[in-house]
């Protein structure tokens, strides 16, 4: 659902570098490898208005191994966990969260010729038609190959061809007819553009996203989306942001419209929803519906940073049905000895203009990442 600088670091957010160090003898590369990981905690409750209070507590963590370059090889390897430990005491557990269950996730392997990176087996990808997504404790994964080039001056050209995914509670789906995509990605003069295409199981899906940047003293941040997908509906939508930051307080407006003839899918794996208007719960890509943000954000400077956002969906349920979600979000990084160490608390509050269908969620996150 987060999209970050895709039309900057594309090479990074497929997770395809160049590595930095390399070996001469395949013991050397192993002994020459990188380890690095996080542990981690996860509570997540939703109390509804008529209804059991869904949720879960989880402990677990990430452990990821990369060996070192050897004449152009490398592999990569991440083992995830999850345990409950006897903490779920909610009324109804939440599939999303209360996972018990450990997995290799990332077992591939990579070859690197000066500015294209091939990668091979399984692995994350994180791309706006296809992409897993870091929300819970379990990241989903992906079986298939990417290529990367960026010999093109401030551009990105990613090809993947994927014939697994495997949810984040242990799931897989084995793709019959193997979906393929396309992505490119370049910047020039503040002008930022994004596109990219999927087919899957005979659809055919776009996603086309420009930014631009005008740099004043009160710097503006301009952006516009399209969405669209040819199958039974052939739905679309498309979507516009307004921003701008001064002295570590940011502001942000945006606005998205999906038209009548059907929701539009994100593409594939779990974080694939890349409206601008689908935030913690709730997506602007339901058919028919217009939505409407606001968002305030601050950067403490002392590790603390924090943000409100409201959203407003038109006929989200149906014709006159509304809803809303307000979003209270506030991340501290800790530094000094305890660097690396980091607390989260997100909370929405969902209304709908449907008879006992509010609901309020609230999640804490800590991980520590060495």
């Amino acid at each position: 659902m987060k999209l970050a600088k895709l039309s900057l670091a594309a090479i990074t957010v497929v997770g395809l570098t160049t590595s930095a160090f390399a070996a001469d003898t395949l013991a050397g590369a192993f002994k020459e490898g990188k380890i690095s990981g996080a542990l981690k905690g996860y509570a997540m409750h939703t109390t509804h208005d008529n209804g059991p209070t869904s949720g879960g507590n989880v402990a677990g963590g990430v452990l990821k191994f990369k060996t070192a370059d050897l004449n152009g090889f490398s592999a990569g390897f991440e083992f995830q966990t999850s345990h409950t430990l006897g903490l779920d005491q909610t009324d109804a557990p939440d599939g999303s969260i209360s996972i018990k269950t450990s997995v290799l996730s990332e077992a591939y392997l990579a070859y690197t010729m000066g500015q294209t990176t091939a990668k091979v087996g399984r692995q994350h990808i994180e791309t706006p038609l296809v992409s897993d997504s870091g929300s819970r404790m379990m990241r989903d994964y992906f079986t298939g190959a990417v290529v990367a080039n960026t010999s093109l001056q401030n551009t990105t050209l990613v090809g993947a061809y994927v014939t697994d995914w495997t949810d984040r509670d242990g799931t897989s789906t084995h793709f019959d007819t193997r979906p393929y995509t396309v992505y490119a990605a370049t910047s020039f003069a503040g002008l930022g553009l994004t596109a990219q295409y999927l087919s899957n199981d005979n659809q055919d899906q776009y996603w086309v996203e420009a930014k631009y940047s005008i740099k004043t003293a009160m710097p503006i941040n301009l952006g516009a989306q399209y969405i669209g997908v040819n199958d039974t509906y052939n739905s679309s939508l498309y979507g516009f942001k307004i921003g701008t930051s001064i002295s570590g307080l940011g502001l942000m407006a945006a606005y998205t419209s999906t038209d009548n003839a059907g929701d539009v899918p994100g593409g594939i794996g779990k974080g694939n929803d890349s409206s601008y208007n689908s935030i913690q719960k709730l997506t602007g890509a339901v058919a028919g519906v217009d939505s409407y943000q606001g968002k305030v954000s601050y950067n403490f400077k002392n590790g603390l940073s924090a943000f409100t956002r409201y959203v407003q969906y038109s006929d989200y349920s149906g014709p006159g049905l509304d809803a809303a979600e307000w979003d209270i979000d506030a991340t501290y990084k800790f530094g000094g000895s305890f660097k690396g160490l980091k607390a989260q608390v997100r909370y929405a509050m969902v209304t709908k203009d449907v008879a006992n269908s509010d609901f309020n969620d609230f999640r804490f996150i800590v991980n520590y990442n060495f």
